[in-house]
């Protein structure tokens, strides 16, 4: 069971990283944002956003968070990022 988790977020991270790198790299292209690479900036991105959640999960050490803390999550992690890269 937990082999298939870890195949499902191979697979989950390997579809949707380069959709936000192709979104990032038009930004990182324009110098709205700055990082060494769209791909290093979409990684910070998705370290932001996911952190450590997905292998508490995993653990069962963190619920399943609700929508609002999605959400929240989300907003905090895009403010981080533009902290980070923003010019």
């Amino acid at each position: 069971m937990k082999v298939a988790r870890c195949d499902a977020c191979r697979r989950w991270r390997g579809s949707v990283f380069p959709l936000i790198e192709k979104l990032i790299q038009r930004d990182w292209e324009s110098g709205a944002l700055v990082a060494p690479s769209a791909r290093i900036a979409a990684d910070w991105f998705l370290n932001l956003l996911i952190g450590d959640l997905q292998i508490r999960r995993v653990i069962h050490s963190l619920p399943v968070p609700s929508d609002k803390d999605v959400r929240s999550r989300v907003v905090a992690a895009i403010g981080a990022f533009r902290k980070l890269c923003g010019t």
